[in-house]
C-alpha cells in the first residue's frame, strides 16, 4: 500500500498498483496507471489525465471523488466498487466497459462531451450527461437521468433495467 499525504502522489511514467493508493493528497496520474488489485482511498481526489486499465477488481473509496479526464478501461468481467455515498466517479472524456460492473453506494456521472461505451451492470447512482454507447446488452439497474445521448451500438444491442428520465 502506498500512503501519499501532502502533495499527494504523482505518476508521470508507469505503475502497476497490486495493493492500494491512500492518503490525504491528491493523487494524479500524467502516464500509465494498471490497477492489478486493491483500492484507491483517502480524502483527496484521483485525477486521471493519462491510461488507467483496470485489469481486477477495484474499490474506490476516495472521498475527493474520481475525476477521469482521458483513458480509463475496465478489464473483462472486472468490478468497481464506488465504496461510499461520498465518492463520485466523474468521467469527462473516455470510459469502456467489458462484460464489466460497477456498483456501490456513491454515484456515476458521465459529463457532458464524454462517452461511456461497452456492455455491463451499472448498478450505482448513475447520471449521463454525455454520451452512452451501449455494445451489447448493458443494465442499469437504479432509475437515471439522461440530459445526453443514449446511442445502441447494433441491432442486437440492449438497453434494460429501471426507468430513464430523459431530458436531452
Amino acid at each position: 500500500v502506498i500512503t501519499a499525504n501532502g502533495q499527494g502522489f504523482i505518476n508521470n511514467n508507469h505503475i502497476d498498483l497490486k495493493g492500494g493508493l491512500t492518503g490525504s493528497g491528491t493523487h494524479v496520474n500524467n502516464g500509465s496507471f494498471k490497477a492489478s488489485g486493491g483500492s484507491l482511498s483517502g480524502s483527496g481526489s484521483f485525477e486521471n489525465n493519462g491510461i488507467f486499465d483496470q485489469d481486477t477488481d477495484l474499490t474506490i473509496a476516495n472521498t475527493g471523488g474520481f475525476n477521469n479526464r482521458a483513458i480509463y478501461r475496465m478489464g473483462h468481467e472486472t468490478a468497481m466498487n464506488l465504496g461510499s455515498a461520498a465518492v463520485t466517479y466523474n468521467n469527462y472524456s473516455s470510459f469502456t466497459m467489458d462484460d464489466s460492473f460497477v456498483a456501490g453506494s456513491g454515484a456515476f456521472i458521465n459529463r457532458a462531451g464524454a462517452t461511456l461505451k461497452g456492455n455491463g451492470i451499472i448498478n450505482t447512482s448513475f447520471t449521463n450527461e454525455g454520451r452512452l454507447v451501449v455494445q451489447g446488452s448493458t443494465g442499469i439497474n437504479k432509475s437515471f437521468t439522461n440530459s445526453g445521448v443514449i446511442e445502441l451500438g447494433s441491432t442486437s444491442a440492449q438497453l434494460f433495467g429501471q426507468e430513464i428520465n430523459n431530458t436531452g
